[in-house]
């Protein structure tokens, strides 16, 4: 879900300070040197008032945009942000402008439009970390895996915390994983769970990848820790009943798919997959005595 955004940025509008100097001239006729005369002095208030201005207006926008974003109004939030670029393109804080605008693109699922914004902000602001991160996760909802394995690995060359360097190798087995680079994978997950242990979503990750390096008898067995530790968790018993079905133990598999079924009873997925299995199941020939 989009995270609600409680606080509202506050801008401080610096005066421009107008000194009274010469005025180069750019003319048709070349360029020309001259004093500056009353309608030069009134075209620098009316700048600066205008600015003055706009100045107002881009805070308001942030303003309601932020509000919007509380009331989870993204679309009212998106026009507010975009009205704010419009009228101080060159804001310092629009970085932080366009990373709303992203996110809320990432909630709707708009991932290339999100790309574009973070892109922009990473170009003007390389070290912001967040916003690399969101931008591979968006390269791999876009199914970019080496995109999205460049701005991990660039990632992982800065000190980060452990949450941090957790999230980015996870991101990077992703990675890996769309790139079928399988042992990547497996180190991948080894880091983190050497950090975090008890990471249940890793350790599964961790277990479904053996299988892909050859290892099947030892997937079995992590996955068969892992269920008996998450008796209800649907992905693991999909991930035994694949272990199965490829074992061509096709008793088992449906009986992992029963389970899964009664847990979560609408997934089509399981029910294709058990109704896959029990028609292979059919098609096999009674061995009589």
């Amino acid at each position: 879900m989009f995270p609600r955004l409680l606080s509202v940025l506050l801008f401080l509008v610096v005066a421009l300070t107008l000194p009274a100097q010469t005025v180069v001239d750019l003319r048709r006729t070349g360029v020309g040197v001259r004093g500056k005369d009353l309608h030069d002095y009134d075209q620098q208030h009316r700048d600066a008032w205008q600015l003055r201005q706009d100045s107002l207006e881009y805070v308001d926008c942030l303003t309601r945009g932020f509000n919007h974003l509380h009331a989870d109004s993204l679309a009212a939030a998106r026009q507010c942000f975009e009205r704010a670029i419009r009228l101080r393109p060159d804001a310092p804080g629009n970085h932080i402008v366009r990373r709303q605008l992203a996110m809320i693109s990432m909630a709707e699922g708009k991932y290339a439009v999100s790309i574009e914004e973070f892109s922009i902000i990473l170009r003007q602001h390389p070290a912001e970390h967040e916003d690399r991160l969101n931008r591979a996760t968006c390269y791999l909802s876009q199914e970019m895996p080496q995109q999205a394995l460049d701005d991990c690995q660039a990632l992982l060359q800065h000190p980060l915390d452990t949450a941090m360097r957790i999230r980015v190798l996870l991101l990077q087995s992703y990675a890996h994983k769309q790139l079928r680079q399988y042992h990547q994978v497996n180190d991948d997950l080894c880091q983190i769970l050497t950090m975090n242990p008890l990471l249940s979503g890793a350790r599964l990750l961790y277990a479904i990848n053996l299988a892909e390096i050859g290892q099947t008898k030892e997937s079995l067995n992590q996955l068969n820790l892992y269920i008996s530790a998450h008796p209800r968790d649907t992905e693991a018993l999909l991930a035994r009943a694949r272990l199965y079905y490829g074992q061509h133990n096709l008793v088992q598999a449906r009986e992992d798919l029963n389970e899964a079924i009664e847990i979560a009873p609408t997934d089509r997925e399981l029910l294709q997959f058990r109704a896959k299995i029990i028609g292979e199941m059919g098609k096999k020939k009674p061995i009589h005595q």
